[in-house]
């Protein structure tokens, strides 16, 4: 219930970990693209000191033992609200059974069902609409950004032989469309370009300007202007506007200023299946699976101006099968063989390459750097393009509990 009522803006639970005594986070910020996983950091440790199990199985994130996606490693899996029973998060005095981590051990407990049917379904939507325009948006004359994100689903479990046999299933899809958040809105400094950019035209605006740090003063007729920065000048995008924009609004002091909203996207379909059956009295089988596929495609990365963004594609894969025996009331013996597979991989959307400007290139990076004017604008996408990760993990164990008169062995 504590779950469901707190007002988690991507409903990942993440967003309340800190609700803890001794754990920090950051706030959570409303505008930000995808799950929006939040690092914590325990009693005054760091963010990759962290532990994360679902139902007992360790879902780390194998890359940067964070919680979040970053480049193309995947973030820890986050099965909605409306499919966990239980979380807990444990700070100190932890003891073998919960793994490696130093910091936090979080463990996430997913549904079961009963001989009882129950069901939900559900429907949260944010939009435009409902929200105020930035402040620098409307500054510069721009339109309200754009906001639509509809989170949807259903919940079911019940019997499937009564006292013998249980299902549970769960759904969400995520489709987020957002114009706010540092992945989509940008601000920047430009120089007072106009449409016309033929050479001469340049060297009327800019003739004997040097660089911040001096250098050559370009000719009045812009006869030495370099060729490669003449084509990077003039590059259009699919949609006709310039890589380097004209800017909005022009200052008392000459400076040029712009702020741009391109929408980013995400989507989110995640899948999750419960069964528990009961071999004997003694002897209870669980399985359970969980998948998410959750592509996303942000308008800015490394740059402040359009058309320099990266897609990327993030999927979790979490399957557990475990044998629980109850041999005495005091000896229980609990089996498990898992199976946890995380996916990611970035690609740069970057149109521009190095031959569409002139300009040599590595072997190994087609597409232009990413190039920065200081106090200006910077161009150019994400830098480790195609980076793909996928690491498969099998986890097996086995775990005693035995109570034997004042002692306890586990």
């Amino acid at each position: 219930e504590t779950i469901r009522s707190l007002p988690l803006t991507t409903r990942n639970y993440t967003q309340i970990l800190h609700l803890s005594p001794g754990v920090q986070a950051d706030v959570p910020n409303a505008g930000t693209l995808g799950r929006n996983t939040q690092d914590v950091y325990v009693n005054g440790g760091r963010a990759i000191d962290n532990n994360f199990q679902m139902n007992g199985v360790e879902v780390n994130n194998f890359g940067t033992s964070k919680g979040g996606d970053w480049l193309g490693y995947t973030g820890v899996p986050i099965p909605n609200p409306d499919a966990i029973q239980e979380f807990n998060v444990q700070t100190a005095l932890l003891d073998s059974g919960y793994g490696w981590g130093v910091g936090a051990n979080v463990n996430v407990v997913t549904k079961s069902g009963t001989n009882a049917w129950h069901g939900s379904g559900f429907e949260f939507l944010r939009n435009n609409a409902l929200n105020a325009n930035d402040f620098f948006l409307n500054e510069n004359g721009q339109h309200r950004p754009v906001m639509r994100q509809n989170q949807f689903g259903a919940t079911l479990g019940g019997p499937i032989a009564k006292d013998k046999a249980f299902f549970f299933l769960s759904y969400q899809g995520t489709r987020q469309l957002s114009g706010v958040g540092a992945s989509s809105l940008e601000s920047s400094y430009l120089p007072t370009l106009t449409n016309d950019r033929s050479a001469t035209a340049l060297g009327q605006i800019f003739g004997g300007q040097s660089g911040a740090y001096g250098g050559t003063a370009i000719a009045s007729d812009g006869s030495n202007i370099s060729p490669v920065a003449l084509k990077l000048l003039n590059y259009k995008l699919p949609n006709g506007s310039y890589l380097i924009p004209t800017p909005q609004v022009v200052g008392a002091d000459g400076s040029g200023f712009s702020v741009f909203s391109v929408p980013s996207s995400f989507n989110e379909d995640q899948v999750l299946a419960n069964v528990d059956y009961n071999l004997t009295s003694k002897h209870r089988l669980n399985g359970n699976f969980f998948y998410s596929s959750d592509p996303q495609t942000a308008r800015f990365t490394t740059s402040n101006v359009p058309g320099s963004g990266a897609r990327s594609d993030f999927q979790n894969r979490v399957a557990n099968l475990k044998l629980t025996s109850v041999f005495s009331a005091s000896l229980i013996n609990e089996a498990r063989v898992s199976f946890t597979r995380n996916y990611g991989n970035l690609n740069t959307q970057t149109p521009v390459t190095n031959a569409d400007i002139g300009m040599v290139h590595p072997a190994d990076q087609a597409i232009i750097p990413t190039i920065g004017v200081q106090g200006l604008f910077s161009i150019g996408g994400q830098s480790n393009d195609q980076f793909r990760t996928a690491v498969n993990s099998w986890q097996f164990g086995d775990q005693i509990s035995w109570t034997h008169g004042r002692h306890n062995i586990r």
